[in-house]
């Protein structure tokens, strides 16, 4: 079913988009003071991160309707040629792989972090 499709890849988007909070407390012990700091970080970097989602899916069916939305390859792409369209589609596309290798990086890193923290617990 084409319905089913579309929540399981709204369910992935929406786990993609929040399952680097928890990386927070892997590096932990990097930051100065963390019982403070790390919560303060944390609710911060929540709340910042659902306010922009929220301003590009209110952009997104604001300068294109959502049943067009739904259909083309490119969504975002799609509005930022409509809404702003001196900037080329290349550029947007660049920002968002590396916006992806970012998060893989930091994946890594706080990896990294955790097998440390686990080796030295024993």
């Amino acid at each position: 079913d084409h319905m089913t499709l579309l929540v399981i890849q709204g369910a992935v988007l929406a786990f993609f988009a929040f399952i680097g909070f928890e990386d927070m407390y892997n590096v932990a012990e990097e930051v100065r003071e963390p019982q403070r700091t790390i919560p303060i970080g944390l609710i911060s970097a929540m709340v910042l991160a659902t306010i922009i989602y929220i301003a590009v899916a209110i952009t997104a069916v604001s300068v294109v309707p959502w049943q067009e939305l739904a259909i083309v390859p490119g969504p975002i792409t799609e509005v930022v040629a409509r809404a702003a369209p001196f900037i080329p589609p290349i550029l947007f596309t660049a920002i968002t792989l590396f916006a992806v290798a970012n998060t893989g990086l930091v994946n890594f890193v706080t990896a990294s972090r955790l097998l440390y923290g686990m080796g030295r617990q024993g």
